[in-house]
């Protein structure tokens, strides 16, 4: 537009000097177009300044390890997707090689995430391979074979699990992987022997915080609370207080086999024979609460269908 005033402008010179306004929208005309061509070649000299220091910007950074950066960031995400696909075929090989991409994700990028991922891998190794070390109505799952494994990985999970905990130390998950860790590492010494020391009062500590988050693996805080209170030595034995946890449990992280089953365990061992034969009964047929549960789901499984006849063999004779 003010291109066309100004063809008019010039063009019609002597045509518009006839009228009193003409000279003066030409004046008007040409002054603003002046404005408009210095403020585009403002512009054009801001963009060409913010390009070069752009230029010097990313420069610099390739020089300073721009370019390792982002080399070692694309191999810690290779490395992190190849365990997380091992991971969730949830065998005893494959989570075992997951945990040696996680750890070698770390080393690329020290994301603490690479840490917590290798510890819970190398955890489900041990819960498939020992039954999770859970409590049993019959016998112990605390045996030598058992505790070679514990030996075997438990040391180096709690190892890689503190070390996540330290950087993320108000995340649950997070805390629950550490809990997991430390009981794995304690149990080649014998669980129920340390009970009495620093490691039962730690135990019970980290099982307390966990209650904090119900939420998270269906109440496992209640259920880790409730198992030591039932298999803790005395002065600290307690099978009131395993029940009441093992309630708790069922009432704030819902009815999964492992809070049913561990629910059966102890109304067995107090001799309610009537409500543990419920329990397993249930138990047989619930859902396991998440994916460590499944880890040992099936053992659990076998244990509430025998559970529940022998719970019934003994309250038809009292």
């Amino acid at each position: 537009v003010l291109g066309l005033i100004a063809s008019w402008s010039s063009s019609d010179e002597d045509a518009r000097l006839e009228f009193g306004w003409g000279k003066k929208i030409a004046d008007e005309a040409k002054s603003i177009e002046e404005k408009i061509t210095c403020c585009a070649a403002d512009v054009r000299s801001s963009f060409a300044c913010w390009g070069n220091k752009a230029k010097q910007y990313i420069g610099t950074s390739l020089g300073k390890g721009g370019n390792d950066r982002s080399e070692s960031s694309l191999k810690a995400n290779r490395e992190s997707r190849e365990g997380h696909k091992l991971l969730k075929k949830r065998t005893v090989a494959s989570c075992s090689s997951a945990a040696e991409h996680f750890k070698k994700a770390f080393d690329f990028d020290q994301e603490p995430s690479h840490l917590r991922d290798a510890a819970e891998a190398l955890n489900a190794v041990m819960r498939m391979q020992t039954n999770a070390n859970a409590i049993c109505f019959e016998g112990s799952n605390d045996i030598p074979r058992h505790k070679n494994i514990w030996k075997k990985y438990g040391s180096e999970s709690e190892k890689l699990a503190s070390q996540a905990l330290k950087e993320r130390p108000k995340d649950p998950e997070y805390l629950a992987t550490y809990t997991d860790s430390f009981i794995f590492s304690c149990s080649c010494k014998g669980l129920v022997k340390q009970a009495l020391t620093g490691a039962g009062s730690k135990y019970q500590s980290l099982a307390k915080d966990l209650q904090r988050t119900p939420s998270v693996d269906s109440g496992v805080g209640y259920a880790l609370l409730g198992c030591f209170y039932q298999e803790a030595p005395w002065p600290l034995h307690s099978s009131d207080k395993a029940m009441r946890n093992m309630e708790l449990a069922l009432q704030k992280g819902g009815k999964s086999r492992r809070n049913l089953y561990y629910a059966g365990v102890v109304s067995y061992k107090r001799k309610e024979y009537a409500a543990a034969a419920d329990y397993f009964k249930r138990a047989a047929n619930a859902p396991c609460g998440s994916v460590k549960e499944a880890d040992f789901g099936e053992w659990m499984r076998s244990e509430s269908q025998r559970g529940y006849k022998k719970a019934l063999q003994q309250h038809s004779q009292q």
